[in-house]
């Protein structure tokens, strides 16, 4: 059970089968303060494997366009808190393409997503956790969903992740 503290996530949008929160602390940056944006809620089911396999891209309910960033910025930090394991971040396009700020798809924002998410699992496939039942070998990728990003700090969100055994 998650500790009912302000500084792990919870859902705010979640379905009656919500799976399992990955328990992750909130990033804070110390000191900073920033105009927080309304959280990207995405589609129930929204299934990392099927956002890399593009699953979602003729899909409506993944059409809106969503800004992650006022216009002069075009890339966006991620920031997971996986349990067990050390912070990681990294960046994001926020945009449809470089160097146009048109807003990004929410079908091509979660496949961006996914690739990071992925990329965290590669980098730490051989490391153990210090939380056993969150050891990332040990998780199926396909059983984690994305429920929604989260702006966390000014240019970063974090995604709130359900995982389904």
């Amino acid at each position: 059970m998650l500790p009912s503290t302000p500084e792990y996530h919870t859902f705010n949008n979640a379905p009656d089968d919500c799976g399992m929160l990955v328990p992750q602390k909130v990033y804070t940056q110390h000191g900073a303060t920033f105009e927080r944006r309304a959280s990207v809620i995405f589609p129930p089911e929204t299934y990392l494997h099927r956002a890399l396999a593009r699953a979602f891209a003729n899909d409506t309910r993944f059409q809106q366009r969503i800004p992650t960033s006022d216009f002069s910025k075009l890339k966006f930090t991620l920031r997971l808190e996986w349990p067990g394991y050390a912070p990681w971040n990294c960046n994001i396009q926020g945009t449809e393409r470089a160097g146009h700020p048109e807003p990004v798809l929410l079908s091509v924002l979660a496949e961006r997503v996914a690739h990071a998410v992925e990329k965290f699992f590669a980098k730490n496939a051989n490391i153990p956790s210090s939380e056993r039942d969150w050891n990332v070998g040990a998780i199926r990728f396909e059983g984690l969903s994305l429920v929604e990003l989260r702006h966390v700090s000014e240019g970063s969100w974090q995604p709130v992740l359900n995982y389904f055994p």
